[in-house]
């Protein structure tokens, strides 16, 4: 099922995540169906790519694929804004804590900014990034 202007229902994040991710494409076309082909809100959307990560990447032992979806979202994180940093920060890694908590960890898979990201204790990511030498 085909929703008028998928684009313009989630941020310009999610659409690049979509491209660079095509077999996301199943999970989003229901998660787009479920809300009724109305914006679900960026951050529900990161939250069904969390899923698509831990779900149908990474428990199904495609670590090279777990790695490019660290190292894109390292790219993003690199020259984002405030709010590109947020919907990383809190939408990604904080959704991708709470839901694979229990899970064995993947994060040796995440770079250094990515790593920190996770790890900060509050909700401002603004600090997220790359890691300046010292």
């Amino acid at each position: 099922m085909r929703f008028m202007s998928e684009e313009s229902l989630t941020s310009p994040v999610i659409s690049t995540l979509r491209q660079a991710f095509p077999d996301f494409s199943d999970r989003w076309e229901k998660h787009i169906a479920w809300w009724g082909g109305k914006p679900a809100g960026s951050y529900m959307d990161m939250a069904e790519f969390v899923h698509f990560v831990v779900e149908d990447v990474y428990e199904k032992g495609n670590l090279d694929e777990t790695r490019r979806v660290f190292d894109l979202l390292e790219k993003l994180l690199v020259e984002a804004n405030r709010e590109t940093k947020n919907l990383i920060g809190l939408g990604f890694f904080e959704t991708l804590q709470n839901f694979a908590s229990w899970r064995p960890s993947g994060n040796k898979h995440m770079n250094n900014s990515s790593v920190r990201c996770l790890n900060k204790s509050g909700v401002n990511f603004n600090e997220c990034g790359p890691v300046k030498p010292v």
